[in-house]
C-alpha cells in the first residue's frame, strides 16, 4: 500500500491538474468571448511591478529570473486576472522552451506601458516568428514539448481586449515577448497607495 506521503503527493498532483484544466477551460471560454467581442475587463489601476512580482515569487526557484522594472513607472488600467494569465504563459514559455536566464523589463512609451519577456535560448526561426501567435501552432523545437499550443492565442486576445498590441523578437541569442498595455489616467499615478487600493476596491464593487 501507498504511503501516507504518497498518498498526500498523489492527492496534490490530482488537484493541480485539476486546476490547470479548469484555467484553460476557463481561458477558452474567455477566448471566444474575446473573438465574439463579448469579454468584459473588470480594470484597475495597479502597479506593473506588483503583478509580476507575485508571479515570478513562485517561479524564481526553476530559473535564473530577474526584473528590470523601475519603481517609478505610472500605473497600468488593466484587467489584473488577465495579464496574471499573459505574463504566467509567457513566462512559462521562457522557462520551458528558453535557456536558463528571463528577464522581465518594462518602461513607458507615450501613453503606453511596455513589457518584455525576454530568455537566452535558442531562438525561433525567422520564418515561424509570424505563426507563434495563431491557435494550436507549435514552433519546431517545442513540438516535442508539453503545451497546448493556446497560451500565446489566449495571451494576445487579453492584450487586444485592452486596446494593446503583442509581438515577438528572436534570434540566436533568445527570444523576446513584448507588450503594451493603456496607462491609468494621469492622476491616478501621484495618488499614495491608500487611495489607489480604495479606487481598486470601488472599480470591482461597481463591476460585480
Amino acid at each position: 500500500s501507498w504511503s501516507q506521503a504518497d498518498q498526500h503527493h498523489f492527492l496534490q498532483t490530482i488537484s493541480n491538474e485539476a486546476d490547470r484544466l479548469a484555467l484553460l477551460v476557463s481561458n477558452l471560454l474567455d477566448l471566444a468571448r474575446q473573438e465574439a467581442g463579448l469579454l468584459l475587463l473588470k480594470r484597475i489601476p495597479i502597479r506593473v511591478r506588483d503583478l509580476v512580482d507575485k508571479i515570478v515569487d513562485r517561479e524564481r526557484s526553476e530559473a535564473l529570473l530577474s526584473i528590470d522594472i523601475p519603481t517609478h513607472l505610472s500605473l497600468v488600467y488593466v484587467d489584473s486576472a488577465r495579464i496574471e494569465v499573459v505574463l504566467r504563459n509567457l513566462i512559462a514559455n521562457a522557462l520551458l522552451y528558453g535557456g536558463n536566464q528571463v528577464c522581465i523589463a518594462a518602461e513607458e512609451r507615450n501613453e503606453w506601458m511596455i513589457i518584455s519577456v525576454t530568455d537566452n535560448g535558442p531562438g525561433i526561426a525567422h520564418d515561424e516568428l509570424p505563426h507563434v501567435f495563431e491557435r494550436f501552432y507549435r514552433a519546431r523545437q517545442s513540438r516535442h514539448s508539453s503545451g497546448t499550443g493556446l497560451g500565446l492565442t489566449i495571451s494576445k486576445a487579453f492584450i487586444e481586449a485592452h486596446e494593446g498590441k503583442i509581438w515577438a523578437e528572436s534570434s540566436a541569442q533568445g527570444t523576446k515577448i513584448s507588450f503594451s498595455l493603456p496607462l491609468a489616467p494621469s492622476l491616478t499615478s501621484t495618488m499614495p497607495a491608500e487611495k489607489v487600493m480604495a479606487l481598486s476596491l470601488g472599480q470591482e464593487r461597481r463591476s460585480l
